[in-house]
């Protein structure tokens, strides 16, 4: 067989900028923007675990789907509810009220690398009715600041 037609199996465990990541067949993770990843138990010609995509035909090795599409959590484990932005913490699982009155809530997804704020994913929110127009915290608190929690 071939060098290039070898198989290699991934290692259980898989270190990408100093975190451990579970790269075990079968092992999913949720992105940023809720598309869910399985471990294939299979690595790259560099070693490094690959990942597909449960729906659809993509593929990425853990470090790219770490650096690049944006692992947010491990499926069955919770997704992180809090983002720390300007020395103020939002919590996903509160409504926040804009200048202008309106109502903003998190809408499950997670913008990888809001402009200005690199590496630090962020969540996204929306006004009622308005799915389509979701702004992470940074772009909410310039263009729509400042907000607040709303309080019952």
């Amino acid at each position: 067989m071939p060098a290039s037609a070898e198989m290699r199996l991934a290692p259980p465990v898989y270190q990408v900028d100093g975190v451990d990541w579970d790269s075990a067949a079968g092992t999913q993770y949720a992105d940023f923007r809720g598309r869910i990843w399985e471990m294939t138990g299979v690595a790259n010609a560099e070693g490094m675990p690959i990942a597909a995509a449960v729906k659809g035909d993509k593929t990425a090795s853990l470090r790219k789907l770490v650096r690049k599409i944006g692992v947010l959590h491990k499926v069955g484990e919770p997704a992180p509810t809090t983002y720390v932005y300007e020395g103020h913490t939002y919590r996903t699982d509160c409504t926040y009220i804009d200048a202008a009155g309106d109502p903003w809530t998190h809408d499950g997804t997670w913008d990888p690398e809001p402009p200005g704020v690199p590496d630090a994913p962020s969540p996204q929110y929306t006004r009622p009715g308005e799915p389509e127009y979701a702004l992470d915290i940074p772009a909410l608190v310039h263009y729509h600041g400042p907000i607040h929690e709303q309080t019952s």
